[in-house]
């Protein structure tokens, strides 16, 4: 008779400790999610970006506007200053390129990214590009599908190199196959052709 009264108390203590619990879980949601304001911010996390090298990283912060969950990333130069900040609906992904250059891609749709490099170092931000396809040494490979042709030119400032090549591919949306740099001053693309689709693969050398 004791031992069956103690079971139910035991089983009693733990059902109102898992009741508690449950509670306590169901404010802490609540206030992470609502406040008096149509945003809510929430506490700010960091891309695990650092280097030794470097002391500057990006921040992404997340928060909920009129029911949306909204990313805004802010991006610092090596000297510690804020250089850029954007909002978007996705979260960003970051990716470093080299010693100095991160980028920050925005998904656009499959396979689609919309692409900005930053030059922590020299305070630089490039255009947005679509989908790149390659770059070194401060020059990018992108495809101009209105033009059906390969534009290899300076990520940061396209006055100091820009190049047009002219490609002859199917009516595919995205005749690319690949497209890299073999050297400073040459590339590879490999590309859908006709109206089969043959693949083909040319190497191009670029101008001075």
């Amino acid at each position: 008779m004791k031992s069956k009264i103690k079971n139910k108390i035991i089983i009693s203590v733990i059902s109102l400790l898992g009741f508690i619990m449950m509670i306590a879980l169901l404010v802490n949601v609540y206030k992470n999610t609502y406040s008096d304001s149509d945003v809510q911010n929430e506490k700010t996390t960091m891309n695990n970006i650092k280097h030794k090298d470097f002391k500057k990283n990006i921040a992404i912060n997340s928060y909920i506007e009129k029911g949306e969950k909204v990313y805004k990333y802010v991006v610092y130069s090596e000297k510690n200053k804020k250089i850029y900040e954007e909002k978007t609906y996705k979260y960003p992904n970051i990716k470093r390129v080299n010693q100095h250059i991160y980028y920050v891609g925005i998904s656009a749709g499959t396979s689609v990214y919309l692409v900005r490099y930053f030059d922590l170092l020299n305070e630089r931000i490039s255009d947005v590009f679509e989908t790149p396809l390659d770059i070194m040494d401060n020059k990018i490979i992108i495809y101009n599908g209105k033009k059906g042709e390969i534009i290899v030119q300076d990520i940061f400032d396209k006055s100091k190199y820009y190049e047009e090549i002219e490609l002859k591919s199917s009516d595919a949306v995205f005749p690319i196959v690949f497209a890299r740099f073999l050297s400073t001053d040459t590339i590879q693309v490999r590309y859908m052709a006709g109206n089969d689709y043959e693949e083909k693969t040319k190497t191009f050398r670029l101008k001075k």
